[in-house]
C-alpha cells in the first residue's frame, strides 16, 4: 500500500487467457484478494489502479506495423472496473464503440503508443494493445494480447472491419503474414557445423 498507494489491483492467471482481478481499497481487501488470487496461480501481480477510459487498439503486420483506430469499452456504472463477469457473463455490462469518440490528436497518440509497445515487445503479425486514457490525457499501456479474441464480435476484427477489412480478408492477411514469417525462418541455419569432434 505504501509503494503503489490505494486503491490497487491484484491479478492472477486462471488460465492462458483469463485473469482473476481484485481491487484493493483497504487492508481487509488486500488479505482477501491475495487469498483469492493464490487459488488460481503461484504468482500474483500487484498493479497501480489507473482510473481511465478502457481503450483498445489493433495492430497488424510487421514492416511496417499498422494500427487501427482505437476502440473503447464503456463499462456500466454498476461495475468498478472491467471484471470477469462484466467481460464474459453480463451481456449488458459494456458498450463497445468502434471507433472510440476521441479527439483526432489523442487517437493518433494512442495509435503511436500502441505500435511502439508492439515493437518494443517484439510482437509479430498481430496483437491487440489494451490501454487506459486518463481524464488529464495520459495514455498507459495496460497489456498486449498477442492472441486476441477472434469471433465476429471480438474487438480485434471489429476494429479492422471499421477500416474496411472484412473478417475473411483479415484471416487471409494473417495467413499471408504467417507464410512470410515461415519463409524468412527457413533461411536461418539451425545446426552449427564445426571441425570440432564431440
Amino acid at each position: 500500500m505504501e509503494e503503489i498507494g490505494l486503491p490497487f489491483m491484484v491479478k492472477s492467471s486462471t488460465s492462458v487467457h483469463r485473469w482473476a482481478f481484485s481491487k484493493v481499497k483497504s487492508k481487509t481487501d488486500f488479505e482477501t484478494a491475495v487469498k483469492e488470487s493464490y487459488k488460481y496461480d503461484d504468482s500474483i501481480l500487484f498493479e497501480e489502479f489507473i482510473a481511465g477510459r478502457e481503450i483498445e487498439c489493433a495492430i497488424l503486420g510487421n514492416d511496417p506495423a499498422e494500427a487501427s483506430l482505437p476502440g473503447e469499452i464503456i463499462i456500466n456504472k454498476q461495475y468498478e472496473f472491467y471484471t470477469f463477469d462484466a467481460k464474459y457473463v453480463d451481456g449488458s455490462a459494456v458498450v463497445i464503440e468502434v471507433p472510440a469518440k476521441l479527439d483526432a490528436a489523442v487517437a493518433e497518440r494512442i495509435r503511436e503508443v500502441s505500435i511502439k509497445a508492439y515493437q518494443a515487445l517484439g510482437c509479430e503479425d498481430f496483437s491487440r494493445v489494451d490501454l487506459f486514457l486518463t481524464e488529464d490525457g495520459r495514455v498507459y499501456v495496460n497489456e498486449i494480447n498477442t492472441i486476441p479474441g477472434f469471433t465476429n464480435s471480438s474487438m480485434f476484427p471489429m476494429m479492422w472491419k471499421e477500416r474496411g477489412i472484412s473478417f475473411t480478408d483479415l484471416i487471409s492477411k494473417l495467413a499471408d503474414l504467417a507464410l512470410i514469417r515461415y519463409k524468412k525462418s527457413r533461411r536461418i541455419e539451425r545446426n552449427f557445423q564445426s571441425a570440432l569432434n564431440f
